[in-house]
């Protein structure tokens, strides 16, 4: 059973920087944007070289701005993110990198890297792309056993069998994502993060300003351009 995060616009990358409604972020990149419109509008009659060349720089600058931004906060989104890296820095050490925060409760020094086992006879890690991630297990027979998964059990999280079906998941004592595996299973399970509705929304806004954008420009070339050819015929006429 496909989970949410296959879609094909999850792993490309051009997708995850137009979503930059999503992020904390998101309206640096949209202000260097919509800056650029801005700054060509109001010097849109002037008609000397070097104010085009202002301009363009100024443009150019904006836009690698707001490129730079939105690669730099979409790391969450890529499958070489690691949610497991810590920083322990003065008095930062109340949190993960990339910005996963620790829930209440939980302590750093009880942090692992891998996966954790009770009564499993086999635990292996066959894929992890963020947040998605596969995991074969083998448990003993007549005796169920527990895994518990180095990410903490936030709201969202979902875990399914061979067959799809939702598994039920639970707190493990340091707030990490634990669940019961029945006796004598052999199989995968997939952790993945079911994205809220919302943030689908925020897609649809990104894509419409991008859409805008474009739109815009074409608008603003094909006027200037009518506006260049009314002012040829108006000297001639003279």
């Amino acid at each position: 059973m496909s989970s949410q995060t296959s879609l094909v616009a999850e792993r490309v990358r051009l997708r995850q920087w137009a979503a930059q409604i999503q992020f904390p972020w998101r309206w640096i990149t949209f202000a260097c944007l919509f800056a650029v419109l801005l700054i060509g509008s109001l010097l849109d009659d002037i008609e000397t070289f070097f104010s085009k060349q202002v301009v363009k720089n100024t443009g150019i600058i904006l836009g690698s701005l707001s490129l730079f931004m939105a690669m730099m906060f979409s790391g969450n989104y890529m499958a070489s993110f690691n949610m497991f890296d810590m920083t322990e820095t003065a008095q930062l050490n109340h949190s993960y990198e990339a910005n996963e925060y620790m829930r209440y409760g939980a302590f750093m020094e009880n942090v692992t890297h891998e996966l954790q086992a009770a009564h499993i006879n086999k635990l292996e890690l066959l894929n992890r792309n963020a947040p998605e991630m596969k995991i074969y297990c083998k448990a003993m027979k007549g005796r169920g056993g527990e895994v518990i998964f180095p990410v903490f059990n936030y709201k969202g999280y979902a875990l399914r069998d061979d067959k799809g079906d939702i598994c039920e998941i639970y707190d493990s004592p340091n707030k990490e994502i634990a669940f019961a595996v029945p006796a004598g299973y052999d199989g995968n399970y997939i952790l993945t993060y079911e994205f809220p509705w919302y943030w689908r929304l925020g897609d649809i806004i990104s894509l419409c300003s991008w859409i805008m954008l474009v739109v815009g420009s074409v608008y603003y070339q094909v006027r200037r351009e009518k506006k260049y050819e009314d002012s040829i015929d108006c000297s001639l006429l003279q």
